[in-house]
């Protein structure tokens, strides 16, 4: 389980968020502190840009600020506040799809797709396998970049942050079923892209 799942947790946000509600804005402080690292480090892992990801952090602890008298009592915090985030980042994309723009933004960033690419090599002990370490990283990260949004941030959910099929489908706003489906288009599409770095 992970620590996303922490019954304190729950309870530390359902009160901050009450005293929020209550007009007491230093508990949006707290639900930062208890989450921003982590919905952080998902983001960079989403979009592959570290600047994009700080960004929509950001903004998504402002819309939880100005949208919570909407936050349900009993609901799970760290779901509404990482459904925030993915909308935030979609809507981004669809600005930039129909605005685009050429980054000066490095394609690799520090830490993402670090979880899966470790799954991939176990040390590098010597430059030879520091090097093909390296590069599988980026293979990593260029296969999950390459893949569809909705698939890519049901990945990104299940992988990174262990969530469950529950807490997923609440946070992209759809059935487990279709959660299901995507998780499994994912890692078809990932075996498929990385078959010759598996193969090693």
């Amino acid at each position: 389980m992970s620590s996303s799942a922490n019954p304190t947790d729950h309870a530390a946000d359902a009160a901050d968020m009450a005293r929020l509600c209550a007009g007491r804005s230093e508990a949006l402080d707290a639900l930062m502190e208890r989450h921003q690292t982590r919905l952080l480090h998902w983001l960079i892992r989403l979009t592959g840009c570290e600047a994009s990801a700080e960004d929509t952090a950001q903004d998504a602890f402002v819309r939880v600020f100005e949208k919570r008298h909407q936050f349900k009592p009993g609901a799970k915090f760290s779901n509404w506040l990482y459904t925030i985030a993915a909308n935030l980042v979609r809507d981004a994309k669809r600005c930039q799809t129909r605005h685009p723009h050429l980054s000066l933004e490095s394609e690799s960033s520090p830490g993402a797709g670090d979880a899966l690419s470790n799954r991939l090599v176990e040390s590098a002990p010597d430059p030879a396998q520091a090097c093909e370490a390296g590069e599988r990283a980026v293979a990593v990260r260029s296969a999950i970049a390459a893949l569809p949004e909705h698939l890519r941030i049901a990945l990104t959910l299940a992988e990174y942050e262990d969530r469950s099929m529950a807490d997923i489908a609440e946070i992209t706003q759809s059935s487990i079923k279709a959660v299901e489906s995507r998780l499994y288009r994912a890692r078809k599409d990932l075996r498929s892209s990385l078959a010759d770095w598996l193969k090693l």
